[in-house]
Order: structure tokens, then sequence, then C-alpha cells
């Protein structure tokens, strides 16, 4: 373009505009997992002000409050990584494709040597805890139980461990996958039964047996109870 005095045009001073919507910044993975609506907002009741015998403000939750404050952290697993671990994004593709996870999940970091995974599915929640360990970019990834008393650097007692048995009718062996407190005596046995419920197994006529079982625990926590 030629300016009024025949040579040419000054730049133009006036931003570039964005058209091209290539051009446009793109989402950080940090914001589009704080965009992702996986797990429903809890909404706790506005309380009326308390205090304690010496005038001190409190707050009390009920029961219910305190479960409903759980309900995001149903499926939730620690990834103990004792040797660093790769950035989130490269964690949640390898989980994925190689475990096959179906449903979406989010993770944070406890710490450094801790990473809190949330399932939105039970069947991927289980799939991670009877992994137990895998690596991921060659970093060392252990999968405990999180529960709410969870302290990183403390082991959990509760383990999950394999039942068999080899009185099942016509079966020669029977596998169940249970969670265990280490800190108990294994059981020698278990009862097996009719019914969903302690109530519909009465109302049946308390019909079952007792089945001898073997607790095999691994290895790691064999080491863990251990020192517990």
């Amino acid at each position: 373009m030629l300016s009024q005095g025949g040579g040419p045009a000054p730049p133009s001073s006036a931003s570039p505009s964005f058209s091209n919507p290539s051009s446009l910044p793109t989402k950080s993975y940090a914001r589009v997992l704080a965009d992702a609506a996986l797990f429903a907002l809890v909404s706790i009741a506005v309380h009326q002000p308390a205090f304690t015998d010496l005038g001190e403000p409190a707050v009390f939750f009920s029961a219910e409050e305190i479960a409903a404050t759980l309900k995001p952290f149903q499926f939730a697993i620690v990834a103990k990584t004792p040797y660093g671990s790769p950035p989130f994004q490269e964690i949640k593709q390898q989980l994925q494709q190689r475990l096959n996870l179906g449903h979406d999940f989010i993770i944070t970091a406890l710490d450094n040597r801790h990473l809190l995974i949330r399932c939105s599915s039970e069947d991927d929640y289980l799939c991670l805890l009877m992994r137990e360990q895998l690596l991921v970019k060659g970093f060392l990834f252990k999968f405990l139980k999180w529960t709410i008393d969870f302290k990183c650097g403390k082991e959990p007692p509760i383990a999950p461990v394999a039942l068999r048995t080899s009185q099942l009718t016509n079966a020669t062996a029977a596998y169940a996958c249970v969670e265990l407190d280490l800190l108990k005596d294994k059981p020698s046995k278990i009862w097996i039964g009719l019914g969903s419920t302690a109530q519909s197994f009465l109302a049946v006529g308390g019909r079952g047996a007792a089945v001898a079982v073997v607790v095999e625990i691994a290895e790691r926590f064999h080491i863990l109870r251990h020192l517990l």
C-alpha cells in the first residue's frame, strides 16, 4: 500500500487478528483436567454458627455429610512412585493403552513419591488395584487402595489378596480377590451361603457351607506384614 506522498505506507500498529483457529492458544493439560466434569459437585448446607465451651468458633459435620464429600474418592487409588514419575499426560496414555481402561480418570500429586488416581469406573479401579505394580515409562508404580486415613510414607494395612479353594463341587480350584487387614490373622475358612445379605441368608434357612481357603499374599505384602 502507498502513502499519500507516494512512498510505502508505514507498518500498521493494529494488533494482528486471530482469524485462523489454529493460531489460537490451546488449553494446557491441567486446564483440560480442571474443566472435565468427571465427578459431581458436593453440596454441603450452610451450618449455623457454633462455639466450643471456651467460646472458640467450631464446625461439626454429620456422618452423612462426610460420606457425601468422600463420594468422588469412591474409586481412588494411590500410586506409589519411589523413583519418580513421568508427566501426567504420559501416565494417562500408558495406563489407558496398556491396561485397556475404558473411562477417564484424574491424576493429582500427593507428594513427590505418591500420586492419587481417581477413577470414574469401578471396572478401571479394580483393574488398577489388582495389577499391584507396573512399569510406566521406566518408572515403577505400586498401586494401593486409598482410604480416608491414608498417610504418605506409611503403607496401609489393607491389601488385596487372593483366596484359593479346591472344595467347590466340580471345580478343581476357585479364586477370589478380597481385601485383607494384614494386622489380623489370616482366615482359614470362609462361609459360602445363599443370599446377598445376612438377612436374606437367614430368610432361606441359613443354607451354605464352610469352605477351607488358602490366602495368597504378594511378596511385598509379606514384607509389609513383617514390618507391621
